[in-house]
């Protein structure tokens, strides 16, 4: 057996290892650490937002809070979630609830559960001060309103200067009085309304009869109370009295297990028009049989016989399906549809991403991916509306695919011939053309006389809808095994050849290992996308593939060509590649150019794969958000998928976060902005991870544009 003395040598040592591995690992790992500093960042601003005092923020609630809404963003971006399984003990307070009262079906057990969650909406603090406040006084809600909404103008003016104010309110009433008061009194009586004025001192003469001091703490509950509802916050109290006297401590847990029951209920589980007999004689065997899981905000996920599964699948409410794994008296849980949201809405991002960051490489601020993707998506839209309806898919897929992309590539070669031949700035002539971009757009759909390309029986400016021949599958079609197994071997062959081809020169047996990997790879994903998109409601579409061989391109474009090299050489130091013989001019243009086609790309996969029709000004920010995705994954194209996931992750999310922690949407923008803080400044992530300085080949990465002088 250790020692004391040897355990703590043990943990040096492992912490002397580590502390000898972090300066070799911490540098590649800076965007992943300026993420979880912006979550980390995200909680005290949580905190002060859910805090009723802001100046002495309530931590417990906060970190509560915060738990729940980060909870809700891994389920909404990965579909993961843990859930505790219901069990016979976890309805203890309802058993003892129904020791003393009788519970029917009567009446929707969701019904009765509402006053023990008025209890906690109330706040349990609050409702024993608003408890203490009505048993010293007596006070009706109509007086209660009339002087919680006068209290912040008696405290602005003063008790004392209102009652002086008092006999000159009272000739004003009665008529415009002959011998005026003091001009100062008349003053305030005109600043403040004269009505406001009486109905402020009538409110104090309430408080007057009451005892209370206009800037007291009882005047303050009276606020709240009003705030709270004085009628729910009359309830509270009476369901309080109830649970104190039961020994209950816990409202919030007693009204999700009425919740439980009824849906229980409602699935068959239970029987019975008394609830006190079927939990007596029917709930510990009902639980056995089948499988309750508790869900955040009182819902409830079941499945009817497979109590004593440790493996299966169920569906929720939407008739979506839902794997689970018991593991104890929790469960986990995978909701694919919430991964395949994740990936169709990072999809553009990815793409456009790239886009972004290539033009980085050449030392361009490419910031018209916006335009862009406009250009791709009207050319698809327009294209795969009005070709002829007889034309075969395999030929009109393709070519609207590739009409986007050559929208966004001549919409990116206008910037960057203006650039390279007029010396130009690409950041003003793209902000110029972005504009250009939505507006000519948005006149193409809404331009009535003539009709361009507008719909005319839709209620809503838009295109019409492309063809179906247009339009990009969805990988659920592939259902059948001997398909399955046709497109995984399809997969897995294209990834070989891609990843073994250029490489097979420099050295042939490790090509063919790091190809045989890579395929195996990709194989799995085809397998696992094909897996979690079958559904009626199935949007994971083939783009995703697109999405790949956009990346691997231009991975490959950029690291294993002349062309990528001169590129990359042009955005370290155009100087250099003067110096050295390379075009300057035609590297700007050309990478300008096939920045707007991957933007246009995106557009294209946007409109064939998900939306089949646009709308004016439809991306909303897409171009600008590439921006920061780009930023994120520093410009290489492989960690921009990882980059572009967790973006449309986060914006696939924030609804679910906002429903089930109760903040404001706006939070995920923040976490957004302090991602890209960390990124862009790293030497604050650099400091509080001690991690080192930047090297020589990294300066050299974070070189975003050359500058208004290149």
């Amino acid at each position: 057996m250790r020692t004391p003395a040897e355990h703590e040598r043990g943990q040096a040592n492992v912490l002397s290892v580590f502390a000898r591995l972090w300066p070799g690992i911490s540098p590649g790992l800076v965007p992943a650490l300026a993420v979880i500093t912006a979550f980390l960042a995200g909680i005290p601003l949580i905190t002060m937002t859910v805090s009723d005092n802001a100046l002495q923020p309530d931590m417990a609630k906060g970190l509560r809070v915060s738990s729940m809404a980060y909870a809700a963003l891994v389920e909404s971006i990965t579909g993961l979630a843990v859930n505790d399984v219901a069990a016979p003990d976890s309805f203890d307070e309802l058993r003892i609830y129904a020791a003393s009262h009788d519970i029917t079906t009567q009446r929707s057990l969701s019904r009765q559960a509402r006053p023990f969650e008025r209890v906690m909406e109330v706040g349990i603090a609050e409702t024993r001060m608003f408890t203490r406040f009505f048993e010293r006084y007596e006070l009706d809600e109509e007086s209660a309103a009339a002087i919680a909404e006068r209290i912040p103008q008696i405290r602005e003016i003063g008790e004392q200067t209102l009652r002086e104010l008092e006999p000159l309110l009272a000739e004003l009433a009665e008529s415009p009085p002959a011998a005026l008061s003091s001009a100062e009194r008349l003053q305030l009586v005109a600043e403040q309304g004269q009505v406001a004025l009486q109905r402020s001192l009538k409110a104090l003469t309430l408080l007057d009869s009451l005892g209370i001091e206009p800037a007291s703490g009882d005047a303050d509950l009276i606020m709240a109370m009003v705030a709270a509802d004085v009628e729910d916050v009359r309830e509270a109290i009476d369901t309080l009295a109830v649970l104190d006297a039961l020994d209950i401590d816990d409202p919030a847990g007693l009204g999700a297990q009425f919740r439980i029951v009824g849906d229980m209920y409602r699935a068959g589980y239970l029987s019975g028009e008394s609830v006190n007999a079927a939990l007596d004689a029917q709930l510990e065997e009902s639980l056995r049989q089948h499988l309750v899981i508790r869900r955040p905000a009182n819902r409830v996920l079941s499945a009817e016989g497979l109590g004593a599964e440790t493996l299966g699948i169920l569906q929720n409410e939407q008739g979506l399906e839902v794997l689970f794994l018991r593991l104890g008296d929790r469960v986990l849980l995978f909701f694919p549809a919430h991964l395949e949201t994740t990936i169709v809405r990072a999809i553009p991002f990815i793409i456009a991403g790239l886009a972004v960051g290539l033009g980085f490489k050449a030392g361009l601020f490419n910031i018209g991916a916006e335009g862009q993707l406009y250009a791709g998506a009207i050319a698809v839209a327009a294209l795969g509306a009005f070709s002829p309806p007889e034309t075969p898919g395999f030929i009109l897929l393709p070519s609207v695919i590739l009409c986007g992309i050559l929208g966004g590539f001549l919409w990116g070669a206008l910037p960057g011939a203006l650039k390279a031949y007029a010396g130009a700035h690409e950041v003003i002539t793209t902000i110029m053309l972005n504009f250009i971009a939505i507006l000519l757009v948005d006149w193409l759909i809404k331009s009535v006389n003539p009709v361009i390309l507008g719909d005319v029986t839709a209620s809503v400016p838009r295109t019409p809808t492309i063809l179906p021949a247009a339009m990009l599958p969805t990988i659920d079609v592939i259902r059948s095994p001997l398909g399955l197994a046709l497109s995984t071997t399809a997969v897995a062959l294209i990834a070989f050849c891609a990843a073994y081809v250029p490489a097979r020169r420099d050295n042939p047996q490790a090509a063919l290992r790091r190809s045989l990997i890579w395929a195996f790879m990709m194989a799995l994903t085809q397998l696992f996308l094909t897996l979690i998109a079958v559904g009626d409601q199935s949007k994971l579409h083939v783009g995703f593939w697109l999405m790949i061989a956009a990346v691997w391109l231009t991975d490959w474009f950029l690291t294993r060509t002349t062309l990528g090299f001169e590129l990359r050489t042009v955005g370290a130091n155009p100087n250099a590649a003067t110096y050295a013989g390379m075009n300057v001019p035609r590297s700007v243009m050309l990478a300008m150019a096939l920045s707007g086609m991957l933007a246009g790309l995106a557009g294209a996969i946007e409109i064939s794969g998900v939306e089949h029709d646009m709308m004016p000004r439809f991306f909303a920010g897409v171009g600008f958000d590439a921006i920061a995705v780009a930023l994120l994954a520093r410009n290489h194209p492989k960690a921009m998928i990882a980059a572009g996931l967790l973006w449309g992750g986060l914006l696939s999310g924030a609804g679910l976060m906002q429903i089930r922690a109760d903040i404001s949407i706006d939070l995920v923008k923040i976490v957004q902005a302090l991602m890209i803080m960390f990124v862009a400044a790293d030497q604050m992530i650099r400091f509080l991870w001690r991690v080192p300085q930047r090297t020589a080949e990294e300066e050299g990465e974070l070189v975003f544009s050359t500058g208004w002088g290149a």
